[in-house]
């Protein structure tokens, strides 16, 4: 049976919600559809307007969870009336009697770039007396919200079928505010060498002084041919740890060290051409500052438009990017950090994964109540399963009937070391020098 789905579009000034028929038997799904033109009272919108512009603020005005839960209100009554709050609220329905957590699709049109600018991950559904609570669409545990995009560009493979690699570019120019990488670069380290006993997930090395050629560090790279020449690796996930900026209608990343070179998801792409032809990450982590967050069309105001880096990537055959919308603390980017590739490598799906870390975030970072929201999931349709399943184990054949007799007793057969075998170190991010240099 397929998981209960609603995809909401946003399109041309009307909204269009289309949910999947849930059926027991094997036949072909079928949809709904669910259609109005995309109205608000002018109260409600000035409303959302200066909620955003107080969320957006360095140090925000919204101290308390009790502020995002109204802003979050306000947001579900823009979008959610009516035959398409009755289609959210039956598979919702659907999915907490099946046990098969709902997947919420945001499809926001190019032309729509104040829509697209709303922080979305703050919606909440406000409590019906006496049948339920009220609670944050993106943390809630029978759901899975992300973002996607109305424009059809290249559907790239999501799936990797052999050891996965990781790169972690990290960057600061000169008169950036210092980014504190080393401490999220172990966190992550380190949750993929928690896997590597081989219990479930994806085919790891066990053996922690291999993760080395799994996971590469480079910090402060002096130029492109660099950033091209460590692409050329053909990672399946990348992960950027820096600053972020727009610039007019494009949202960039300072990429390089010396004089910082503004980089646009376009021309990372071509980076990627370059270094690797007809390769693209599997997922792609932007842990930048407004990484994610959208440019007005007339370059004015940072929170409009449709140009931001991660939207950018999933059009060019990203199939996923997971980007932060507003400036994030180590803490919270590390607790996100180490939950998110931690569920991903027991093959949790990439959705389900990232609802789960923005959920630790809630739990974990109360007194930051902004964190949870930060995150944003930007992904193609798909099952969201990053890592090749195992192989079902061989079925054996009958067992044979032997006589009964006195047990054997047992002797614990010992494994021959290897000549020169050590014990191996604790592992810290792949033997990273904490000075910065990559390994």
């Amino acid at each position: 049976m397929q998981p209960p789905k609603l995809v909401v579009r946003i399109e041309r000034g009307r909204i269009y919600a289309e949910a999947n028929d849930i059926a027991d038997d094997a036949g072909p799904a079928g949809s709904t559809t669910y259609q109005r033109d995309l109205t608000s009272e002018p109260l409600s919108r000035a409303t959302i307007d200066a909620f955003m512009a107080w969320v957006e603020e360095k140090t925000p005005r919204l101290r308390e969870a009790a502020d995002y839960r109204l802003f979050g209100w306000h947001l579900w009554e823009f979008l959610f009336c009516g035959e398409i709050a009755e289609a959210f609220a039956m598979q919702m329905g659907v999915a907490k009697s099946t046990r098969t957590p709902m997947r919420l699709e945001l499809a926001i049109d190019a032309a729509d770039a104040a829509i697209a600018s709303v922080p979305w991950e703050f919606l909440y559904c406000p409590p019906r007396g006496g049948v339920r609570d009220g609670y944050f669409l993106s943390t809630h545990t029978s759901l899975t919200l992300s973002r996607t995009s109305v424009a059809t560009g290249v559907r790239g493979e999501l799936r990797i079928r052999e050891q996965p690699r990781v790169l972690i570019v990290t960057s600061c120019p000169p008169g950036f505010q210092r980014v504190l990488w080393l401490p999220v670069v172990e966190a992550i380290a380190a949750a993929i060498a928690a896997r590597l006993d081989g219990t479930g997930g994806p085919a790891l090395p066990r053996d922690p002084r291999d993760v080395a050629a799994q996971v590469r560090v480079v910090h402060n790279l002096q130029s492109a041919s660099a950033l091209r020449d460590a692409l050329a690796w053909r990672p399946h996930i990348v992960q950027f740890i820096g600053h972020g900026q727009q610039d007019g209608a494009l949202g960039k990343l300072a990429m390089l060290a010396d004089d910082p070179v503004w980089l646009s998801g376009r021309q990372l792409i071509d980076l990627m051409d370059a270094a690797a032809p007809g390769h693209r990450p599997r997922l792609v982590v932007l842990h930048a500052c407004e990484g994610a967050r959208i440019a007005d069309q007339a370059g004015l105001l940072p929170r409009f438009g449709f140009g931001s880096v991660a939207p950018g990537l999933l059009a060019e055959g990203v199939p996923a990017v997971v980007a932060m919308q507003y400036e994030i603390d180590q803490a919270s980017a590390i607790d996100f950090s180490t939950k998110l590739y931690g569920d991903l490598l027991t093959n949790r799906p990439i959705h389900q994964a990232v609802q789960a870390a923005r959920l630790n975030l809630m739990s974990l970072r109360g007194e930051v109540p902004r964190a949870f929201g930060t995150p944003v999931l930007y992904m193609v349709g798909s099952d969201g399963v990053l890592f090749e399943p195992p192989p079902p184990p061989a079925l054996r054949g009958p067992s044979i009937q032997r006589p009964a007799s006195a047990p054997e007793p047992a002797v614990r057969a010992e494994t021959p070391r290897p000549a020169g075998a050590t014990e191996s170190a604790p592992f810290t991010a792949a033997g990273l020098d904490p000075r910065g240099a990559a390994q």
